[in-house]
């Protein structure tokens, strides 16, 4: 098996029911993650950096599920031919792993939206660049949407 063919899974009818929790996230590979950290932290260094915060990205997204256990929690993944490694590996946990579809991160946002909003429930969209993100915080944007 392809080791991306996970990220052109279509929705199941269980997670369709379900309220979505979307984590944008790059592959953590040196000379490709966090960039402009690379002349102070090194290629590996920034990679490394990287892979902390996604840890603690995911450690948010459990915390959401704790507190919503109807919420489905996927990865959407900036994708190059050079990537190496497993999504499952850059992030482990109750994720659906996906590619990102789009040229800039406008288009990819609106399309990982309009994916989750085409099953209809609500989406909430959440960055891998945030090492402090309570898990409150995207239960207040769920709320916000009327999350019951």
């Amino acid at each position: 098996m392809d080791k991306f063919e996970v990220f052109y899974s279509p929705m199941t009818a269980l997670e369709s029911r379900n309220d979505s929790l979307i984590l944008f996230a790059r592959p953590p590979v040196p000379g490709r993650a966090k960039t402009r950290l690379i002349p102070t932290l090194g290629e590996e260094g920034a990679a490394r950096l990287y892979e902390a915060f996604l840890a603690d990205a995911a450690g948010a997204a459990r915390g959401v599920r704790r507190a919503r256990a109807t919420v489905s929690v996927s990865a959407e993944w900036a994708l190059e031919d050079e990537a190496q490694g497993s999504p499952r590996e850059w992030l482990p946990g109750p994720f659906l792993h996906r590619a990102q579809s789009g040229a800039v991160l406008g288009a990819r946002m609106a399309a990982a939206l309009g994916r989750r909003l085409a099953w209809g429930g609500r989406a909430v969209l959440m960055g891998t660049d945030l090492p402090d993100l309570p898990p409150e915080i995207p239960l207040e944007a769920f709320s916000a949407l009327g999350f019951p």
